[in-house]
């Protein structure tokens, strides 16, 4: 085969450029890592001493053989290599040691802003009372497992709260958020405490009525700045100075509420209330002013003759007098010593549930006028009523099964007898069914609605009151001497100010026994328009026979 001079010739070339290519740019070229070239000797070409390490029986190379440079891109690669495990292994130390910063900033957040503070004996002194639309249950849970509380309820609570604490809470004051959710549910805390080394604490859920008669806290105090504005069940004791308890109690009967047990001890002159704490501080508020009013007048207004004017509201010996005073309609009026104090008074109702369950209906508002029969509230009566479609065809099947024609002997009797019954079950399943419809009583309105739809309400709750107010009435009291020339039918008036004309009205009832004071209770009805009165407004009942 011929070959050609410029064959020859680029080859010659080729050869003497790659000989004196720089090192490094041959090395891209060749596509391996940049390294720097052996070192040459002064003297001649320089020996390979990476192929002299791999192989020391190989004769020496010179750095432009092919041996020579491979040897040193074997070099390279491993300076590279180790040089990037050191840099991988400074990168994984640098992220240990900003994970383990991250994990140290993360558990001294907690320490502060977390669940619960923990103490030192595995207890938490604090958490947060953040809860969105949660069962009553979940919230005595977390309570009792942060505080370690026993939590003890005969009932379940599935009413749901929704309630934020901006601050975390400490165990008092979760006990205390606790009674508030609690009360609106008709329920309050027992609180005791286990016996031994290490007693716990223990809250017991029960109805208001039973937290009453339980082992409450007892106060004796007439400053109402004593007593906390909260809604725990409390007794207090209000000692009186001047005025008298029993007197006192009778005339504020309508400013108690109706949860609350009031009662008076002559001896001590003292009255005696079991209410919420909030409620009882208004009370005493009230009672302290009146006896601050009356210890404070300089001069007593002498007491009325029995049965002289007017008539004697029955001052006891040595008791002095107190004014009080009020406005009906714009008018100004004071009651006074030997002024017989009156009530208007109207027919009440307190409207409580005969069985517990979910309320699916509330149809009423606050002050709402409502007639008698009117739905007030409805509870869930989806299983009555699944209860009451069984009960309708097992009546109808009971009454297919009697014969139309001849039967044979008492097989008519069984068949009607089956009948009566499936009746009776249809005729109990309806009664169960209007039961869960909560119905007003009467005409009137209504006062306080605290339930919603989706509440659980216990059984004997009293959901409202509702109040009368197409029929009022009169309510006074007479010293017994006074009584004795009272009769049924008798025609008296009733004045609430100089500027309103007195309303006629009639004696109806006079009560056959007296109370504490020697008083006897007399009621009235109205004869006439009663215009502006409403049901608690007080005034003055003359009787012109006295």
């Amino acid at each position: 085969m011929r070959i050609s001079n410029w064959n020859v010739a680029g080859a010659i070339v080729a050869g003497i450029i790659f000989g004196l290519m720089p090192w490094p740019l041959a090395a891209q070229t060749g596509g391996g890592p940049v390294a720097s070239p052996p070192a040459r000797s002064a003297t001649g070409p320089a020996t390979s001493t990476a192929a002299q390490q791999l192989n020391p029986t190989a004769p020496p190379t010179t750095a432009d053989s092919p041996e020579a440079r491979m040897a040193a891109m074997q070099e390279a690669m491993q300076r590279e290599l180790q040089q990037q495990r050191a840099g991988n292994q400074a990168m994984l130390q640098e992220a240990r040691q900003r994970l383990e910063a991250l994990q140290a900033q993360t558990q001294a957040t907690s320490a502060t802003a977390g669940a619960a503070v923990p103490a030192a004996s595995g207890v938490a002194t604090a958490m947060w009372f953040r809860f969105e639309n949660v069962p009553v249950d979940t919230i005595l849970e977390e309570v009792s497992r942060h505080f370690g509380i026993i939590t003890l309820k005969t009932v379940p609570m599935p009413a749901r709260i929704t309630v934020t604490v901006q601050n975390q809470v400490t165990a008092d004051e979760a006990v205390q958020l606790l009674n508030n959710i609690l009360f609106s549910q008709g329920y309050g805390l027992i609180e005791s405490a286990t016996s031994g080394p290490n007693p716990q604490r223990v809250l017991r859920i029960a109805p208001i009525t039973e937290v009453k008669k339980a082992n409450i806290p007892v106060y004796n105090s007439a400053d109402p700045n004593t007593i906390k504005f909260t809604d725990n069940i409390i007794t207090q004791i209000i000692p009186l100075k001047t005025l008298s308890a029993v007197r006192l109690r009778n005339d504020m009967l309508s400013l108690f509420s109706a949860d609350a047990d009031v009662t008076a001890n002559a001896e001590s002159n003292c009255i005696i209330i079991t209410d919420t704490s909030a409620k009882i501080h208004k009370i005493v508020e009230v009672i302290s002013t009146l006896d601050k009013v009356a210890t404070d007048r300089p001069t007593p207004a002498p007491a009325a003759p029995v049965g002289s004017g007017r008539g004697s509201p029955g001052v006891r010996p040595g008791e002095i007098p107190y004014v009080m005073s009020m406005v009906v309609d714009g008018a100004a009026m004071q009651f006074r010593q030997g002024d017989i104090l009156g009530e208007v008074f109207c027919s009440k109702a307190d409207i409580a549930t005969p069985a517990g369950g979910i309320l699916a209906k509330v149809s009423v508002k606050e002050g709402q006028s409502v007639k008698a029969g009117q739905v007030l509230a409805e509870f869930d009566g989806s299983a009555a009523r699944a209860e009451m479609q069984a009960a309708e065809a097992r009546l109808q099947m009971a009454r297919a099964k009697i014969p139309a024609g001849a039967a044979g002997p008492g097989e008519m009797e069984r068949a009607k007898a089956e009948v009566v019954a499936e009746e009776a079950a249809v005729s109990l399943c309806r009664q169960k069914l209007d039961a869960l419809q909560i119905k007003s009583p009467l005409d009137g309105s209504v006062t306080t609605m605290d339930f919603s739809a989706g509440q659980y309400v216990p059984a004997g709750t009293v959901l409202t009151q509702v109040v009368g107010t197409g029929d009022l009435k009169l309510s006074f009291r007479l010293a017994f001497n006074d009584r004795t020339r009272l009769k049924v039918g008798q025609k008296i008036t009733f004045a609430v100010g100089d500027k309103i004309p007195a309303f006629p009205a009639e004696i109806t009832y006079i009560s056959p026994t007296t109370d504490s004071s020697n008083r006897t209770e007399i009621r009235a009805r109205f004869t006439g328009p009663t215009g502006v009165l409403i049901p608690g407004v007080l005034g003055t009942v003359a009787i012109p026979e006295l």
